[in-house]
């Protein structure tokens, strides 16, 4: 009954997108799993693969809708031209991003100068303290530039636990709510003397995360192909005079030298 069953077992290796730590993978593992005939999961963070043995009673489909309810992106691995698609369109929009961030927190990095004592240019910069021009500029990164860390972390709770979106949500909303309501409660000259706004905090934060995934998803992608290129390396077929067990030994010591 036993052999039975594993014959009847289909295997897919899917390229997931969107993965961001070792604790994404262990999320879509568990997910994957609570499925009704899905039998064993492997999913790779470095190579982002997921390798699925399941009955023959699911369609990849579900899997891969699955996938995409815990908040990711699924394609099979033989769609090679499609991911590759994806990945180019994914790290453009994140080098957007990170640039429009980066320009829109400029000044207010700049009027964090303005803070401190006896600063000569103090005088050039004092504009930048304005709570509204600071509000303007800080709006569209928590909002638009960080929509991509709230949603994750909707995700994330929704499943059932938390990730690395859950805590820059909660820093970062908690400055600018808080700035937030110092701009509206106070009038902008008794602010501009004593209260203390938190824009720039929210918004370098989110622009230093953007640019860190930046870095992180050039090196990773230069990882991934060096490694695809060494088990390109293997060959798939392999003609042998020998005897089968003398195949076997020679296949195992050609891997290992790889």
């Amino acid at each position: 009954m036993k052999v039975q069953q594993e014959l009847h077992l289909n295997e897919v290796t899917l390229d997931v997108i969107g993965m961001t730590c070792a604790n994404c993978a262990l999320r879509i593992e568990k997910g994957l799993k609570k499925i009704p005939g899905v039998k064993d999961v492997r999913v790779n963070f470095a190579m982002e693969t997921a390798k699925i043995d399941f009955e023959s009673s699911i369609s990849k489909e579900i899997l891969m809708d699955k996938i995409d309810f815990l908040g990711y992106r699924a394609v099979v691995h033989e769609d090679i031209e499609i991911d590759g698609e994806i990945q180019k369109k994914e790290f453009k929009k994140l080098k957007v991003r990170v640039i429009v961030s980066a320009f829109l927190s400029l000044p207010l990095l700049l009027s964090m100068i303005g803070h401190f004592e006896n600063n000569l240019n103090f005088e050039y910069l004092s504009f930048l303290m304005n709570p509204w021009l600071q509000f303007v500029l800080a709006t569209p990164i928590q909002f638009w530039i960080g929509a991509s860390f709230y949603k994750g972390s909707f995700r994330a709770l929704r499943n059932g636990g938390a990730n690395m979106d859950v805590l820059v949500v909660l820093g970062t909303s908690a400055a600018y709510f808080y700035s937030v309501y110092l701009t509206f409660i106070f009038n902008e000259k008794y602010i501009h003397k004593t209260a203390n706004l938190y824009y720039e905090t929210s918004s370098v934060l989110i622009t230093l995360i953007l640019f860190g995934k930046l870095l992180e998803h050039i090196v990773k992608g230069k990882s991934s192909k060096a490694i695809q290129s060494l088990v390109n390396l293997q060959p798939k077929k392999r003609t042998s005079l020998e005897k089968k067990r003398f195949k076997r030994s020679l296949c195992l010591q050609f891997a290992l030298e790889i």
